[in-house]
């Protein structure tokens, strides 16, 4: 499910959300681990977005709950994903 979460922000963006392959090392990352709203504040393709509140709601929720570091705080299938109020 992470991985679909950053398709998610690609489709939605037009660049990955972080820049290296090994996430766990990247800055951006670490930001979004430890607070979503500086990650979205701070990333140079969605600060103007969120400055502006262009950003859906629904749409940062469902990358939030995809991209979850723990494994097991994610949506367990693709129909739980589906269900959520962005889709």
């Amino acid at each position: 499910m992470f991985s679909l979460g950053v398709i998610l922000y690609i489709l939605n963006f037009g660049i990955p959300p972080w820049k290296i392959s090994n996430a766990k090392q990247c800055g951006l990352y670490k930001r979004f681990v430890e607070t979503r709203q500086k990650f979205w504040k701070l990333h140079p393709a969605t600060r103007k977005l969120y400055n502006n509140s262009q950003l859906d709601d629904q749409m940062l929720d469902l990358m939030d709950k995809l991209c979850k570091q723990d494994a097991f705080e994610r949506p367990n299938s693709l129909e739980e994903v589906l269900k959520h109020p962005y889709l």
